[in-house]
């Protein structure tokens, strides 16, 4: 923090962070629906008014903890543009890196619990699209420009792969061979 963030402030971003690590962490545990904003309140050890100091609902505050995240999984990615063969492995090992370096194994868990919850994901959807839209076109252009047969198919099965990576990573960790599996999509899509 810097020293132009007055006292006051900080302790007031520091506050929200920690209301939003807490339901961070229920959400993923419980799910969306199943946590209430008084069991964040005494989880956090604070009372349920003052959440609402900080997030006007329990939606803003899902949608907050969402694009933080996003935020962060995406800054940390780069702005990787996948043109060529070399550029595709490039892409998948920074990838696979951020996905075993990546701080915040909750967020994982709520992004994952979200995808099974038609009701919380409807209120998370368009943020979904749009952190997954760029992404998604780049590698379809990739795909058509290397002589795939049907990109739309190779992005949903490198997809798939990905989202399984990440699952076995936060659920059976000792499971997944990084290594290994990064291997085979490279091979598989190169």
């Amino acid at each position: 923090m810097t020293k132009n963030i007055g006292k006051a402030e900080q302790i007031r971003i520091k506050r929200k962070k920690e209301i939003m690590d807490v339901a961070l962490r229920l959400f993923g545990t419980f799910g969306y629906h199943a946590t209430s904003i008084s069991h964040i309140a005494n989880e956090a050890g604070i009372s349920k008014g003052l959440i609402y100091n900080y997030f006007e609902s329990k939606e803003q505050l899902l949608k907050e903890i969402f694009d933080s995240g996003k935020d962060s999984w995406l800054s940390n990615l780069g702005e990787i543009e996948i043109k060529t063969k070399k550029d595709f492995e490039k892409f998948i090992n920074a990838l696979f890196k951020l996905i075993k370096d990546f701080e915040n194994k909750e967020w994982f868990k709520l992004y994952y619990t979200m995808m099974l919850q038609p009701t919380v994901f409807d209120i998370l959807e368009k943020e979904i699209e749009m952190a997954h839209k760029d992404f998604l076109v780049n590698l379809m252009n990739y795909f058509a420009k290397n002589g795939s047969e049907d990109p739309e198919m190779d992005v949903l099965i490198l997809h798939s792969a990905i989202d399984g990576t990440v699952l076995q990573y936060i659920y059976v960790p000792e499971a997944i061979d990084f290594e290994r599996v990064k291997k085979v999509i490279i091979k598989r899509f190169t």
